[in-house]
């Protein structure tokens, strides 16, 4: 489905509803005007704290999964891969937050939860994920390093 979707009609239109009743029946959302014509393209001094945002957001999202879960039907090995680089994710937020990896490990040690042949570690770096990633992440890098980080903690 086709919607016009931006900041401006997020919050001062009905695109939020739209784009919530869409994903909640499954269905895909192609975005049309997402700078509202182009009025969204020349801001004044609102710019800045976009940048501003925008900056905050790269540090915080490490892995810019976007949770699609294209890798996820390819995965030999069935990983729940978004589920995982999401607690990669959580643990570089408050790494960055904390200043501080050793505290901000507990953000991982929440997969010790999961059977082993759905840890991180069970990855065998086939590359499949990376194939049909839209972002073309390299997952079996971060499986290693969380599979590293993991080595030897409990919890």
């Amino acid at each position: 489905m086709q919607i016009q979707l931006n900041y401006y009609d997020w919050y001062q239109g009905t695109a939020k509803r739209q784009y919530e009743i869409l994903k909640e029946q499954g269905i895909p959302v192609m975005v049309m005007e997402p700078v509202h014509g182009g009025m969204l393209a020349g801001l004044p001094e609102e710019l800045s704290k976009l940048e501003k945002i925008s900056r905050m957001l790269r540090r915080k999202i490490a892995v810019p999964c976007t949770g699609c879960r294209y890798c996820c039907d390819n995965c030999p090995q069935g990983l729940d891969i978004p589920s995982l680089l999401a607690a990669y994710n959580d643990y570089r937020d408050e790494a960055a937050a904390s200043g501080n990896s050793d505290m901000a490990i507990w953000r991982l040690l929440r997969l010790k939860a999961l059977p082993e042949e759905k840890m991180p570690a069970a990855c065998i770096g086939c590359g499949n994920c990376t194939l049909h990633c839209p972002q073309a992440l390299d997952v079996p890098l971060y499986m290693r390093e969380m599979a590293s980080l993991l080595e030897g903690r409990k919890g």
